[in-house]
């Protein structure tokens, strides 16, 4: 089966399809033309959040497909700087107005503290902003839950408080930065790893050695990059504005030799300074 067609059961029994497409810095007045052609190409995970300001033309692109709604998974996120109970239920509400839907399939805290405030605890107010999700999720409101960029020491307090495990973790998996304590935590407690940002928002094409690697296993260096986080059992978010990529990135079924994997894996010290755009988080 391809990769695109493949799904994983999370820990509530809930399906998601492996390969996401991501909506991150795509403008409003394009992003329906881009998800039209993402959805024609294959594409059945949409990954979204009210801070890209475009739910609505994805929402647009969505209905105006044809495709049954249940076919689709929508991945939403609450933002960073929401951090009260109140907030995120009014976030959530919002995003689904703004999406046009009556559910959404995962909704993630995006980040453990507000961009900038790295260093501060938040775990109270974590906790109550999952307990919003919670009430969403025994609602049927929500699929499944899950965090984003979180360490293990930023996760731990959390898992005490809650009664809904997290289904998910999204995190920045990528050649160079394979995160495997974290990755491994995450998985030891029921979270499915979904990958963010498997290209390091272009670095990876910076990094020596890797078309000839990608030569050697019949993939474009994109290609080897998407298909790594796939090896680690975690499940990329990919982006691109373009249809050709769109197909190009999906084609990414065969598993790597291991001699291409070691390889791989041994950049793990190269990127360590990567950050998203605004944060301060290796995650």
């Amino acid at each position: 089966m391809k990769s695109i067609d493949r799904h994983v059961e999370l820990s509530n029994g809930y399906r998601m399809p492996i390969l996401g497409f991501g909506t991150y810095g795509i403008p409003k007045d394009t992003v329906e033309s881009v998800i039209s052609k993402a959805l024609e190409v294959g594409y059945r995970h949409i990954e979204t959040a009210p801070i890209y300001m475009n739910e609505k033309g994805i929402g647009s692109a969505i209905r105006k497909s044809g495709i049954p709604r249940e076919d689709i998974f929508i991945t939403s996120k609450i933002p960073p700087h929401i951090k009260s109970y109140e907030g995120a239920m009014r976030v959530i509400e919002r995003s689904m107005k703004n999406l046009g839907v009556d559910y959404l399939d995962a909704v993630l805290i995006n980040n453990p503290v507000p961009w900038g405030e790295e260093g501060n605890d938040y775990s109270e107010a974590n906790i109550e902003v999952y307990h919003a999700m919670e009430a969403m999720y025994e609602k049927e409101l929500v699929g499944a839950l899950g965090l984003s960029n979180f360490t293990i020491e930023e996760m731990e307090p959390l898992l005490k408080g809650v009664k809904v495990s997290p289904h998910l973790h999204q995190i920045g998996v990528f050649i160079g930065h394979s995160l495997d304590a974290i990755r491994t935590y995450s998985g030891n407690n029921g979270m499915a790893v979904q990958a963010h940002s498997p290209l390091a928002r272009g670095r990876i094409f910076k990094l020596e050695g890797l078309e000839r690697l990608a030569e050697k296993e019949g993939l474009s260096v994109a290609q080897l990059a998407i298909r790594f986080p796939l090896e680690l059992n975690a499940y990329p978010i990919v982006k691109t504005l373009h249809k050709d990529r769109m197909r190009e990135n999906i084609n990414v079924d065969e598993p790597l030799s291991g001699d291409t994997l070691k390889a791989l894996k041994a950049y793990d010290e190269d990127i360590r300074d990567y950050r998203p755009p605004g944060a301060k988080s290796v995650l």
